[in-house]
């Protein structure tokens, strides 16, 4: 099914599309050709006018390198915490024992005994000197996470019909972003993932993406039960791995598998930004 979410008198804009795609299994491993499983023919369109602004989020971990003296001082920090609890502790775990004991004629020691044992404890506690251990290691690169977009369209009905102009289009988006139950076990048919890309102009084309959320923002005037405008927010993310490889000539973001070999390199005004 194609949604042309596209007015007539807009048709000459930059466009955006998301095409579905069904996936029907999908590797553990994200490297290499056939990680993903996918029935190409059962395929739905969504044409929307490419909107003014693109949020783009590129994320990098860096974090501290976990060396062996780094674990090892940590260990040491932890036994010596636990032998000066214990020598600070030693008395008042001694006291309470005695202290704990229930009078003649009572199943349980009184509210007031237990109070007065745990301020004891609480008492030998500051006596106890916290380690000072650390070795500094050097921060090393983890992770880069999935290019993530968000993006936010104004949709209006222009024909009298706000449910097939843009109701049911974004409600199909919405439902393809979902899982299905497969059956009354735990098994379940994976969501669509989707192709993204825009026409009239190379800003992006990522050809394997997660829906990550859709909200869409209905508003008025109400016309024959529907809502004639949305306010549509969709954020998605590419499934496969960030390298620089991701970045091509001219500033188009494009995914591995979708890149020509003639634009894998890298202009200048592009990296540097």
């Amino acid at each position: 099914m194609d949604y042309d979410l596209v007015p007539v008198p807009f048709s000459n804009l930059v466009k955006i599309k998301f095409v579905s795609k069904k996936l029907s299994s999908q590797r553990a491993y994200a490297r290499g050709a056939n990680q993903l499983n996918v029935d190409e023919s059962d395929r739905n369109t969504w044409t929307f006018i490419a909107p003014e602004e693109l949020q783009e989020n590129v994320s990098h971990t860096w974090d501290t390198y976990e060396s062996l003296a780094s674990r090892l001082s940590s260990k040491v920090g932890e036994i010596h915490t636990a032998l000066t609890d214990l020598q600070g502790f030693k008395s008042a775990v001694g006291g309470a024992y005695t202290g704990l004991k229930p009078n003649e004629g009572q199943s349980f020691a009184s509210t007031e005994t237990i109070k007065n044992v745990v301020s004891s404890a609480v008492r030998e506690s500051a006596k106890v000197d916290i380690p000072s251990y650390r070795v500094d290691t050097a921060m090393v690169y983890k992770d880069s996470s999935r290019l993530e977009y968000s993006l936010t369209m104004t949709l209006a009905d222009m024909n009298g019909d706000p449910y097939n102009s843009i109701v049911k289009p974004v409600r199909e988006l919405e439902k393809l972003s979902c899982p299905e139950m497969a059956d009354d076990t735990i098994l379940i048919n994976f969501p669509y993932i989707f192709q993204v890309y825009t026409v009239g102009s190379e800003i992006i084309n990522v050809k394997n993406a997660a829906i990550i959320n859709v909200a869409p923002l209905w508003k008025g005037p109400i016309v024959n039960n529907y809502y004639s405008m949305c306010e549509l927010t969709i954020i998605f993310r590419d499934i496969e791995p960030l390298y620089r490889t991701t970045f091509s000539k001219g500033g188009i973001i494009r995914t591995s598998k979708s890149q020509p070999q003639a634009r894998t390199d890298l202009t200048n005004g592009f990296s540097g930004r």
